[in-house]
């Protein structure tokens, strides 16, 4: 069994009004949707993994608040809401599965679901899609990731993130075609 993950497709970083809006993750948007359609069509199950922080979480003493619990700016795009049969992980940290006592549902919903192989799409390529497919090779999953359904803040780091998901990870990196014709 596979599982779709959408990463971080979110208000603040993918709307014009965002905190971190960035217009490399608004270009996303459509082939993520995409891809989660097609995830639709082959029932897959979708899984959001969204940043939901709190004011003194460390990422936040980073890079300055963002994605801050029970705001617009930690909300799932418009474009992208989940429907009901869809799942959503909050967490608060890179990884999706979280780390120590930042750690999220992810694993277990996963282990519940008998999924074997996850999927990534979002952002950002080299942090969170990065971070999340090195826990899941950590935990025995297999990792893929659609390389035109996910980005980071320029081609140079999302390139060197590719490169480390296949190191890392040993992701296999696929495009959407693929995706919705061979998988």
């Amino acid at each position: 069994m596979k599982a779709l993950l959408v990463i971080d497709m979110l208000n603040d970083f993918c709307h014009k009004n965002g905190k971190f809006y960035s217009k490399r993750m608004n270009k996303l948007v459509k082939k993520v949707k995409n891809a989660i359609e097609i995830a639709k069509k082959k029932n897959i199950p979708i899984i959001y993994c969204c940043d939901n922080h709190e004011k003194n979480d460390i990422e936040i003493k980073k890079w300055g608040e963002h994605a801050i619990k029970n705001t617009w700016g930690c909300e799932i795009i418009n474009e992208l809401k989940p429907v009901s049969n869809n799942f959503v992980v909050r967490k608060r940290c890179y990884n999706s599965f979280g780390e120590g006592n930042l750690k999220t549902n992810l694993d277990n919903l996963l282990k519940k679901l008998k999924v074997k192989e996850i999927i990534l799409v979002g952002g950002l390529t080299d942090c969170c899609i990065l971070l999340t497919a090195c826990g899941a090779f950590y935990r025995g999953y297999d990792v893929t990731v659609i390389k035109d359904c996910v980005d980071s803040i320029s081609k140079k780091n999302h390139e060197k993130g590719l490169y480390y998901l296949r190191f890392l990870s040993n992701a296999k990196i696929i495009s959407l075609r693929q995706f919705d014709k061979n998988y």
